[in-house]
C-alpha cells in the first residue's frame, strides 16, 4: 500500500494510477487525513450494456447503413489511428479557415 499527499499525487498521478491498476492500493491524504483510495477496476461483461435488436430492427439498420454507404456519407479507415489522424487534419483545416 502506498500513502501519499495530494501535492505529491498531483506530480506522480500517472505512476500512482499504474500502481493501482496493478492491484496496489494507493491512499491520498488531504490536509493530513486520508481522503481518497485508488484501486483497480475490473469491468465484467455484465457491466457492458448489450444492444439487443430484433431481426426486423437488424434488417432496417443494415438497410440504412447500405444507403449511407451508397450515398458516400460514410468513410472506411484502415485503423483507429488513421481515423484519429483524419479528425485532427479536419480540425486543423477548420481552425485555419477561421
Amino acid at each position: 500500500m502506498t500513502v501519499t499527499t495530494l501535492k505529491e499525487a498531483k506530480s506522480r498521478l500517472g505512476e500512482l494510477v499504474s500502481r493501482a491498476g496493478r492491484g496496489e492500493t494507493v491512499i491520498i491524504k488531504h490536509r493530513g487525513k486520508r481522503a481518497v483510495r485508488l484501486t483497480s477496476v475490473d469491468v465484467t461483461s455484465a457491466e457492458i450494456p448489450k444492444l439487443k435488436l430484433s431481426a426486423d430492427e437488424a434488417r432496417k439498420l443494415n438497410a440504412w447503413a447500405d444507403k449511407e454507404r451508397a450515398a458516400r456519407r460514410t468513410k472506411v479507415f484502415e485503423s483507429p489511428s488513421a481515423y484519429v489522424a483524419h479528425l485532427r487534419a479536419k480540425r486543423a483545416a477548420k481552425s485555419k479557415s477561421k
